[in-house]
């Protein structure tokens, strides 16, 4: 156990944790209960933003199940890199607002043409550092 782990501060932000991903549980207990879950034109994980929604949520839980059984083997290690998904969570605002939601597509679009400039760019700093040597 990490002695920082018992510090006022992180108990305040594990209970925030908790009250967060309690809603997000909700909210997709909610919409899967509406729209229905796989089979059908309009349903939950049918729409990509809800598949995020869906893996913070299996996220959520799995870290909620290994905190509440103090689960520290060295095999279920490894899958406590799943915790990293809770950094999504922001992207859940991006649903809300239609212009934020455009702004994160179009960022994401714009990642094919990065990563010509990225090689080019790759090319020219090895070609200067050959050159400089």
């Amino acid at each position: 156990m990490d002695k920082d782990d018992e510090t006022q501060q992180n108990k305040i932000l594990n209970k925030i944790d908790i009250v967060f991903s309690s809603i997000f549980i909700i909210e997709a207990i909610l919409k899967i209960i509406t729209n229905g879950f796989v089979f059908g034109k309009r349903t939950y994980l049918r729409d990509p933003w809800n598949v995020i929604d869906f893996l913070i949520v299996i996220a959520a839980i799995f870290d909620m199940c290994m905190s509440a059984f103090n689960v520290d083997s060295e095999a279920l290690s490894a899958l406590k890199s799943i915790r990293v998904l809770r950094v999504l969570r922001p992207l859940k605002a991006v649903k809300t607002l239609p212009s934020l939601r455009k702004q994160v597509s179009a960022l994401l679009l714009s990642l094919k043409e990065l990563a010509n400039v990225m090689v080019f760019l790759l090319a020219m700093f090895i070609l200067g550092g050959v050159m400089g040597l």
